[in-house]
């Protein structure tokens, strides 16, 4: 893909024992938004409907790299790596989540909702 513009919805993530855990019934799901022209945000929603920001900052896309770069204003900027496909008639992503400490960093799977 060449823009990963929209809202990914996280719907399972890989455990210790490697292999992927689907969590998209829990309400223990995460969103990331990449939103134009260069606003990102990572959160949840709680019971209420409402947001609870856990990260925001801007955003690069590299197409050919198939990674997006996050500059969060604290510094616990992001390097998050993309791999394509399309379940369902909806395109999904795994997504290397690379942060600056162990627990900043994860790998998930993720569907598109634009």
């Amino acid at each position: 893909m060449s823009d990963i513009a929209g809202t990914w919805f996280q719907y399972a993530y890989l455990c210790s024992d490697g292999y992927f855990v689907d969590i998209s019934d829990t309400g223990d799901c995460a969103y990331y938004e990449f939103a134009y022209p260069n606003i990102f945000t990572q959160y949840t929603v709680n019971e209420s409907g409402e947001k609870e920001i856990i990260k925001q900052g801007e955003w690069v896309y590299n197409a050919e790299t198939k990674i997006a770069h996050i500059t969060e204003p604290k510094g616990w900027n992001l390097d998050i790596a993309f791999d394509f496909g399309v379940l369902n008639d909806s395109y999904i992503a795994t997504m290397k989540i690379k942060g600056r400490t162990q627990n900043s960093s994860s790998t998930i799977k993720a569907r598109l909702l634009r």
